[in-house]
């Protein structure tokens, strides 16, 4: 079972609630997509195991649409990432994964969460 599940919701780093609709569960993090009932809009959003969760939105971060905060259903926040939605690889989660991959070496100044680096690089 993982930190968020088919039929829960959560707020993105805009606090708009999203339904989630799919999970997966990759090697560096998980993809979840959603429904926001607010006006129907199909979402998505990738959540980094290593990044901080205390973390401002910022728009076009390292090649991401954003960087954010999402809060889970218990009020755990975590950090998290998007492409925008008109990206062909919004529901890939190889092409998260591989995004991810491409931003771990940029981001060395970044705040990390509790998985240190090292430890995701050596998995690999």
């Amino acid at each position: 079972m993982g930190i968020i599940q088919v039929g829960e919701t959560l707020l993105n780093g805009q606090n708009r609630p999203a339904e989630i609709t799919a999970v997966e569960e990759g090697e560096y993090g998980l993809v979840w997509r959603g429904v926001f009932p607010d006006n129907g809009d199909v979402g998505s959003g990738y959540m980094p195991y290593q990044l901080h969760a205390e973390i401002p939105l910022r728009f076009d971060w390292y090649g991401w649409a954003t960087k954010e905060q999402f809060t889970l259903p218990n009020g755990l926040k975590v950090g998290g990432t998007s492409f925008w939605r008109s990206d062909p690889r919004v529901d890939s989660l190889e092409d998260y994964e591989k995004e991810w991959e491409r931003t771990i070496p940029l981001m060395k100044d970044e705040p990390m969460g509790c998985i240190p680096l090292a430890e995701i690089q050596r998995r690999k």
